[in-house]
């Protein structure tokens, strides 16, 4: 599914580099002890090897790099925002697939700011400052397609 696609993409630009973790579905908490007492889980999570955020083998403490969350129905994914704001998460993409949106977040002023998204009305490209990949949603035969490239090396993949 389209989490494990960005994640295996995320795992070969990040960690086949060596320039951090690519962790899905990790506990993500604003303290080392008591942590299961206010943590999020992230479909992936990113953590950059200069970055912020201290891995205790059972979480991961403070500020990811990169966040996936791909919106299920009945979730309520958004209200975790606030949460990734305060522990100064630097980017986070939301997947939405009713209706299809790409939405990117960036840590700006203190806060996870909308900085763009991408619809089937409006493909815009959606450029992530931490991963080095950009997301833009195309038409797709069964569903909207999810275009990931990577600039740099000029490598796409569809999902």
């Amino acid at each position: 599914g389209i989490v494990s696609a960005l994640d295996s993409i995320l795992y070969q630009i990040i960690a086949g580099e060596r320039l951090g973790n690519v962790r899905p579905g990790v506990n993500i908490s604003d303290r080392d002890e008591g942590w299961e007492k206010n943590y999020r889980e992230p479909d992936v999570a990113v953590f950059l090897n200069d970055g912020r955020a201290i891995n205790h083998g059972t979480h991961w403490q403070g500020a990811a790099d990169f966040l996936v969350e791909i919106i299920s129905p009945g979730e309520r994914t958004r209200e975790k925002i606030p949460f990734y704001s305060s522990i100064g998460v630097v980017e986070l993409l939301i997947v939405d697939r009713d209706p299809w949106t790409l939405e990117l977040y960036r840590h700006q002023d203190g806060q996870l700011t909308k900085i763009g998204q991408s619809t089937l009305a409006a493909s815009d490209v959606l450029s992530s400052q931490t991963v080095g990949l950009t997301f833009q949603l195309l038409p797709g035969e069964s569903r909207p397609q999810i275009q990931v490239t990577h600039p740099a090396t000029e490598r796409q993949w569809q999902i």
